[in-house]
């Protein structure tokens, strides 16, 4: 289909803008993961291309349950889907996500406030936990 087309013209595509394109349909054909993978691809590529990072924060949120063990942990894998949302430059995504992160009584009921939490698998992000 339209993936295995758009994967073609990016090995035979020199223009690094042009290879970032096709990069970009790859990774809006994509999902989790494999999308992030294409999307931080398509940034190697043309780092002005911000969009990217919005596939990346959707790809973060889709994740956030099996890539966390602790509640508290998967909650927090929003802050990094809402940075890379404002990365991409959309606020209402990057809102919504932050609203489904750990809220300040539940940082302050566990005693999180400036610790820093790991998120493993793939993802393989630390996030620093705001100060209350």
């Amino acid at each position: 289909g339209a993936k295995k087309w758009f994967k073609e013209a990016v090995e035979l595509e020199q223009d690094k803008y042009k290879k970032a394109d096709y990069l970009y349909k790859v990774a809006q054909l994509s999902s989790g993961q494999e999308a992030a993978s294409y999307a931080f691809q398509v940034l190697k590529y043309n780092p002005s291309k911000i969009k990217a990072y919005g596939i990346i924060s959707r790809a973060y949120a889709a994740s956030a349950n099996s890539c966390a063990d602790k509640k508290f942990d998967k909650l927090a894998v929003y802050w990094l889907a809402a940075d890379m949302a404002r990365k991409a430059g959309d606020t209402k995504l990057a809102q919504s996500y932050e609203a489904l992160a750990p809220t300040k009584t539940m940082i302050f009921s566990e005693n999180m406030q400036g610790k820093t939490v790991s998120i493993g698998c793939w993802i393989n992000k630390t996030i620093k936990v705001p100060n209350l």
